[in-house]
């Protein structure tokens, strides 16, 4: 089984930090808004935190860790994992981002909770990760 994972400082600085960044926002701006009401920025401000907050706690977006026994490949994240078998794959996307070092994978009938996760070319052993996927991809673009 190959594992690929981010280093503890790493998933922090990704995903866990952004997290508590917008709980804090979130929180000031409430306050602020309790004190004295500002009909539009603040309320916009609570509106985009709160949903990006969802998103980034709802989905599985940033995976902690992937793991791949050849016959499941596995997202593991906060307290989740999303489990997909190779042969029952159909659909996959690779997008990659040069600037960000960062490539967005889609896997089959991707949505908001599960099937698009955003991987950085920090994790450890993410190039042989890529690779694999990129193979898989184009294997799933000859069969069509």
């Amino acid at each position: 089984m190959k594992v690929y994972k981010y280093s503890p400082i790493q998933y922090f600085a990704s995903s866990i930090g952004p997290v508590i960044l917008m709980i804090i926002i979130l929180i000031y701006t409430i306050f602020i808004q309790i004190q004295t009401p500002i009909k539009g920025l603040n309320n916009t401000i609570i509106f985009i935190v709160s949903l990006l907050l969802l998103s980034e706690l709802g989905a599985l977006n940033q995976p902690q860790k992937i793991t791949d026994d050849d016959q499941f490949l596995t997202f593991y994240g906060i307290g989740r994992k999303h489990i997909y078998k190779w042969s029952n794959i159909k659909s996959l996307k690779i997008k990659i981002f040069p600037l960000g070092n960062r490539l967005l994978i889609r896997i089959d009938n991707y949505g908001f909770s599960k099937g698009m996760y955003w991987i950085d070319k920090k994790m450890m052993n993410s190039i042989e990760l890529i690779n694999k996927l990129k193979e898989f991809e184009m294997k799933l673009i000859q069969i069509k």
